[in-house]
C-alpha cells in the first residue's frame, strides 16, 4: 500500500486542536500549516499543527492536493466532512469504531467517493470534498443494530453494555459498540462520558410509528436523518 494512502488510526485524534482544523478546512479553501496556524488562535505551534495535519491526512481526513508532491496544502476530504459533524460524539475510547462509521457514511451512500482512477490504485480512498457534497448525517445500521435500537427505545431510563446484553444476544464489547454506535448516529444519549446510554427522543418517536419495517429497512439501506425525521416522525405528527 502506497505510504500515503489512508490507515486504520494507530494515534487517537486530539482536541480540541483537530476540531480547529476541521472548523477551519470544513469552509473548502485550502490551507497550509502556517496559515492554519495563524488562523487558530491556540497555543499550538506551527509544528504541531503540522504533526495534527499529517495525522489527519494518514486517517483519510484530509488530503494534500497536487500537482506538486508534498504541495504543503492541505483540503478537505468527505471522511474528514462525516469525521467533522461527528465530533461531539467522538470519544477516545472508541477511537477506531469512531473511524470505522466514519467510513461507512461514505462508503453506504448511493455513490461513495473514491479517489480518481490510478490515484490509489486498488486502494478504496475518501474524494477531496471541498464543495461539501458528503451527505454527513447519512445512517446506515446492520441488522443487529437495528434490533438493538429497537430494544433500546423500549427501555426506560438508563442501560450499560452489561445489562444490555438481556436484550439482545451478543457479548458485552460488542454491546458496548453497539449503543456507542447508536449513540454516534443520534439514537442513544450517553451519560457523562460514560457507557450508560438512554434512548434519544428521536429514537423513542421512530418505533411509536407504525411503520416499523418500512423504519427497518431505510435503517438498513441508508438515509439522510433529515429524511428519516421527515418522512417517519413529522409526517406522522402532522
Amino acid at each position: 500500500m502506497p505510504s500515503n494512502a489512508p490507515q486504520n488510526p494507530t494515534d487517537p485524534l486530539v482536541l480540541p486542536i483537530d476540531r480547529h482544523i476541521l472548523d477551519t478546512l470544513s469552509t473548502g479553501r485550502r490551507q497550509t500549516p502556517k496559515n492554519l496556524a495563524a488562523i487558530i488562535t491556540t497555543d499550538d505551534t506551527r509544528n504541531y499543527i503540522g504533526n495534527r495535519l499529517r495525522t489527519l491526512e494518514k486517517r483519510g481526513y484530509l488530503h494534500s492536493p497536487g500537482p506538486a508532491d508534498r504541495s504543503g496544502m492541505y483540503e478537505i476530504t468527505s471522511w474528514g466532512r462525516a469525521a467533522h459533524h461527528h465530533l461531539p460524539e467522538y470519544d477516545r475510547g472508541y477511537d477506531t469504531l469512531f473511524h470505522e462509521l466514519v467510513k461507512r457514511i461514505v462508503d453506504s451512500q448511493p455513490d461513495p467517493d473514491r479517489a480518481p482512477p490510478g490515484h490509489y490504485p486498488n486502494t478504496p480512498h475518501p474524494a477531496p470534498d471541498p464543495r461539501g457534497d458528503t451527505h454527513t448525517d447519512w445512517i446506515q445500521l446492520t441488522e443487529t443494530e437495528i434490533t438493538a435500537l429497537k430494544a433500546l427505545s423500549s427501555i426506560e431510563g438508563i442501560t450499560i453494555p452489561s445489562d444490555f446484553t438481556d436484550h439482545i444476544s451478543v457479548e458485552t464489547g460488542e454491546a458496548a459498540d453497539i449503543l456507542y454506535t447508536l449513540h454516534f448516529f443520534g439514537f442513544a444519549d450517553r451519560r457523562d462520558g460514560m457507557d450508560a446510554y438512554s434512548a434519544s427522543d428521536t429514537a423513542r418517536d421512530l418505533f411509536r410509528s407504525d411503520a416499523a419495517d418500512a423504519i427497518s429497512s431505510a435503517l438498513a439501506r441508508g438515509i439522510q436523518r433529515s429524511e428519516l425525521i421527515d418522512q417517519f416522525i413529522t409526517a406522522t405528527r402532522s
